[in-house]
């Protein structure tokens, strides 16, 4: 056993103890380090253990690992996701799915940090313990990290689809009044950039704005029916609740038949 990864420093070049004084015992692996050793060109990995009491580095090769979780199948996803930790504890892992390694032992970090973020997926791992227990790890792009988590700390987005589209050329003024909508990169819900607004339409109430495009969209959740309206003002293009630059119908009255005529004087 060693103070450090053996033969990296002079606090390394002798062992402090050996290992069989620890044989047996039920360790936590900290950190595994590579070396590379010049006298013959070979790499060796040592790992940084505890037994609650005593901390050292010992030859990777010492620890017995048939207790880990395998990773019994694999395959790659492609999905926009959120991480929904609210009533959970996971832990997230930066070397791969929990216990299937040395390094994957111990959380990175509490899964409780990100809680909430979105996400892209794009691995899926099946794991299968030594008790048999199977369990399901997703590996995630957030931001510019990478990291493994239980897949029942991820939700699957639902975006909503695009029905119509209709292309037009008006002009029209913003019209909020006792609205409080959104300005959007795309109709909402529809994309993963456009999930959340990037701006308030009521920074443009009472503008003229010319109306580029009508998308209708259907809602995931519930089924319902949306339009959206692309617009430009001053150089930039904007989508908003069509709801903003169209007045509502606040009746309709249907079944109708009679005559009239068209007086326009």
């Amino acid at each position: 056993i060693y103070e450090e990864p053996a033969l990296t420093s002079l606090a390394s070049m002798a062992s402090t103890g050996s290992v069989k004084t620890f044989d047996q015992d039920s360790v936590e692996v900290l950190e595994i380090d590579t070396t590379f050793r010049n006298s013959n060109d070979q790499k060796y990995q040592y790992a940084k253990v505890t037994n609650g009491t005593n901390t050292y580095w010992v030859d990777v090769r010492a620890l017995n690992t048939s207790g880990f979780a395998k990773i019994t199948s694999s395959k790659t996803e492609d999905y926009s996701a959120y991480i929904n930790e609210a009533n959970r504890k996971d832990g997230i892992y930066d070397n791969g799915p929990a216990l299937t390694s040395p390094t994957t032992l111990t959380a990175s970090a509490l899964a409780k940090t990100v809680n909430g973020d979105q996400v892209e997926v794009i691995a899926l791992d099946t794991t299968t313990r030594s008790n048999g227990s199977q369990y399901t790890y997703l590996e995630v792009k957030d931001g510019s990290n990478t990291y493994w988590i239980d897949s029942r700390a991820v939700t699957a987005y639902n975006f909503d689809s695009i029905t119509n589209q209709q292309t037009v050329n008006e002009t029209a003024t913003i019209n909020e009044g006792s609205r409080s909508d959104g300005l959007y990169n795309a109709p909402a819900l529809t994309s993963p950039s456009s999930l959340t607004s990037t701006g308030s339409a009521k920074d443009l109430d009472g503008q003229t704005v010319t109306i580029l495009e009508i998308d209708t969209t259907k809602r995931a959740s519930n089924g319902n029916t949306y339009q959206y309206a692309k617009i430009a003002y001053n150089g930039k293009t904007y989508w908003v609740d069509a709801r903003a630059v169209f007045d509502s119908i606040t009746s309709k009255q249907t079944n109708l038949n009679y005559y009239a005529t068209i007086r326009e004087t």
